[in-house]
């Protein structure tokens, strides 16, 4: 977490959490959040005898979705959906200024947490798993959907433009940086090449061609403001937490909230809680559409698994390339089975 010049994080988290009420006196603890990135701006706090986790936001486009992330976080607390309480600043607002950053403190949600390499062994465990995870995202959804318009501020034009993301974190992998050299070309020129390495090579032409094919089709026609909503946009292994019967104890995480069609985030959590085998993918979606009250469309729902691979593997490249990776294993097993799941979209 970054503070200004000179000064520790510390030193701003502390003031931070005054503004929210918990005084420097009652801080125990202020850690570094764990996570695959080397970077973050994620603290665990204990304070006032309770855990926390403070989020320092820079970036003027994330400040700008967080009124509408938090309106919702805030009715999903309301409507009892388990995600992490956000905590109100002492003038009543669920960000805290601090110069041009903003400070968010949610309360800590404990219990477990599985990886993408689990997910098989746990839906064999206990089928009903998918089931469930298809029915939080159905209540997600519902609750979003009561929102005022201007909690999400939809547009079925922009969020028919999603599909053209991949392309653009394509672009980025190759564009030349100041050295002269894209992290592309530059991987390619490395001396000694890691296992990692050499599967990138390997498979980024696949990716490429995923690519295209998503560049080629489109989301929005037919596309109403009725098919569109605020979704979560960012539902993985990493910002689930269970209880000890693996039932969902938390989802966290809405910073990246955006408004786009619901059939998207259906197909991008789909491919990642329940895989690609059919009997998997239709009891998620099932028990999705039982809930939201929705039929999904079978294209949008492929559009939207093969976008979540397509787009994800594209991003954890990137950040591996930029050297903001601390575990390298983590971030390596969740692109092998997203590029596996590609692959078998690619063949349906």
């Amino acid at each position: 977490m970054q503070a200004s010049v000179g000064e520790s994080p510390a030193v701003a988290a502390r003031r931070a959490l005054a503004g929210f009420g918990l005084e420097d006196a009652s801080a125990v603890s202020i850690e570094p959040l764990g996570g695959y990135r080397t970077t973050g701006n994620s603290l665990r706090v204990r304070a006032g005898g309770e855990a926390w986790v403070l989020k320092r936001h820079t970036s003027a486009a994330e400040i700008g979705r967080l009124e509408a992330s938090h309106r919702l976080e805030e009715r999903l607390a309301t409507e009892g959906f388990p995600t992490a309480p956000l905590r109100r600043s002492l003038e009543g607002e669920t960000l805290f200024p601090d110069g041009p950053a903003r400070y968010s403190l949610h309360a800590w949600v404990s219990g477990q947490q599985l990886e993408i390499a689990d997910r098989d062994a746990a839906l064999a465990q206990d089928p009903g798993l998918v089931v469930s995870f298809g029915a939080m995202l159905g209540t997600l959804h519902r609750i979003s959907a009561g929102l005022e318009p201007s909690a999400g501020g939809v547009s079925a034009v922009e969020a028919a433009g999603r599909l053209q993301g991949p392309a653009h974190a394509l672009r980025a992998l190759r564009r030349p940086r100041r050295t002269g050299l894209s992290h592309w070309h530059s991987l390619r020129l490395k001396r000694h090449k890691s296992d990692f390495d050499r599967w990138i090579i390997d498979v980024l032409p696949e990716v490429a061609d995923s690519v295209r094919w998503l560049a080629g089709r489109s989301l929005g026609r037919g596309l109403t403001t009725a098919d569109v909503g605020l979704i979560h946009n960012d539902i993985n292994w990493e910002n689930l937490v269970f209880d000890d019967e693996l039932r969902v104890a938390g989802l966290l995480d809405f910073d990246n909230a955006i408004p786009a069609p619901w059939s998207q985030e259906v197909g991008a959590a789909a491919v990642v809680l329940a895989g690609t085998r059919a009997e998997h993918v239709d009891a998620f979606v099932g028990a999705y559409e039982e809930v939201a009250g929705r039929p999904i469309d079978r294209t949008a729902l492929h559009l939207g698994m093969r976008l979540k691979c397509t787009q994800s593997l594209l991003n954890s490249i990137n950040t591996y390339l930029r050297g903001d990776v601390r575990d390298i294993d983590l971030l390596s097993s969740w692109c092998v089975h997203l590029h596996a799941s590609l692959v078998e979209l690619g063949r349906a």
